[in-house]
């Protein structure tokens, strides 16, 4: 404990029309606690064609089992692509989230040991 979990995230527009809006939220969950570790972007952040957007999300590592990072990405639609959420509402707004599940342990070296997979 004590060491820091670090890592690199990057939201990519890979469509052809510019996305605004566009915000990225990292949390780190353990049992114990939800930490909010970044939030970039914002409502008047633009993403253009091809543009990515990067953080390096840092977490004091202040506990030992199982973690959770989720990353949380928000964004508006150009109004030419309102999707239908339900019972005839349209929206301009999305989002989606990704979990990542380590384990912080203690090896036989006693050193903490961080096991990464992602969840699906």
């Amino acid at each position: 404990m004590g060491e820091t979990f670090s890592s690199c995230l990057c939201v990519n527009n890979e469509t052809n029309v510019d996305i605004e809006g566009v915000t990225l939220r990292v949390e780190v969950q353990t049992t114990n606690s939800k930490v909010l570790v970044a939030e970039l972007g914002g409502r008047d952040f633009k993403l253009a064609v091809g543009d990515s957007l990067e953080c390096i999300a840092e977490h004091e590592v202040k506990e030992l089992g199982p973690h959770v990072m989720a990353c949380i990405v928000s964004y508006h639609l150009p109004s030419s692509y309102r999707h239908a959420v339900g019972a005839g509402e349209v929206s301009n707004e999305a989002n989606f989230r990704k979990f990542y599940k380590f384990a912080v342990c203690v090896a036989s070296s006693g050193l903490e040991r961080f096991d990464l997979k992602m969840l699906r």
